[in-house]
């Protein structure tokens, strides 16, 4: 968990590294187009979006493994390839760590979950968890890493 700690800290928000391509950057934008996360999902976003509570969502998934990420101003839609760790559409306990591939049009995208706050026992009403991730998307040789604020549930 501490690894996953001074990733984040070593990590700025939008930072870009282009592995054997240093020319070629990607871009990721706000997801323009909609999935049915009615029977639960995750919506991430800039950290600097979530503190204002803007509405920009840079990645949405669903419970059915499908999920949307807007690179270079185009909505790529994706499929779970694997997960390790607690399911993060399920109550997390705070420092659990999960992590996500998904690939599609031409995009291999991976993200790992922190839980940051979930809900306090005892309460069923509540059912989502907070998460810092980190984003990974791969197209081709460019690569961008990026920080993100996560909110999961059902």
């Amino acid at each position: 968990m501490r690894y996953i700690f001074l990733t984040l800290a070593l990590i700025s928000s939008e930072s870009t590294w282009a592995a054997d391509d240093p020319g070629r950057r990607l871009t990721i934008g706000s997801v323009i187009e909609e999935i049915d996360r009615s029977n639960g999902g995750c919506s991430l976003q800039l950290p600097r979006e979530f503190a204002n509570r803007e509405g920009k969502f840079i990645f949405l998934s669903d419970v059915e493994g499908h999920a949307l990420i807007n690179v270079d101003g185009v909505d790529a839609h994706l499929t779970l390839v694997k997960s390790k760790g607690p399911d993060v559409k399920q109550r997390g306990q705070l420092g659990d760590h999960s992590a996500y591939s998904y690939a599609g049009d031409g995009i291999d995208f991976e993200v790992d979950y922190v839980v940051t706050s979930s809900c306090p026992p005892g309460n069923d009403g509540c059912k989502i968890t907070h998460y810092d991730a980190i984003l990974t998307v791969k197209r081709g040789k460019a690569r961008k890493t990026i920080a993100a604020k996560a909110v999961c549930g059902t």
